[in-house]
């Protein structure tokens, strides 16, 4: 029973941070490689007053916080930001002792629809 208690309560924590967070995608490999060639290059346009090799630094850094914003398991936990939700799942695994994936979550919210 604790261990189905453990997964109710991460799969709780979960959807709390899905529901404040509202990521776009579980994880950086649900992008396809053009949407990400897309993001770099709206990067590269904005310091492409700097040398390559800088320009090619903030790119990749700017890509990490793109990744944080955007992914669930990239993000910073909502309850302890030194952490991030695949390091909450993996901490489950680990009590749990059994296999988690997050595959897929869908956000739904309240309010007024456009006409």
């Amino acid at each position: 029973m604790a261990r189905n208690d453990q997964f109710r309560e991460l799969v709780d924590e979960i959807a709390m941070q899905v529901a404040a967070m509202d990521p776009d995608v579980v994880s950086r490999e649900d992008f396809s490689e053009e949407k990400l060639e897309e993001e770099r290059q709206v990067y590269r346009e904005q310091f492409q007053d700097k040398p390559d090799d800088v320009i090619d630094r903030i790119v990749e850094g700017k890509m990490e916080d793109y990744f944080s914003e955007v992914c669930l398991m990239d993000q910073p936990y909502i309850r302890d930001d030194d952490k991030t939700i695949k390091e909450l799942v993996d901490e489950a695994v680990a009590k749990i002792g059994e296999n988690i994936e997050v595959r897929r979550f869908e956000r739904m919210e309240l309010g007024e629809t456009e006409e």
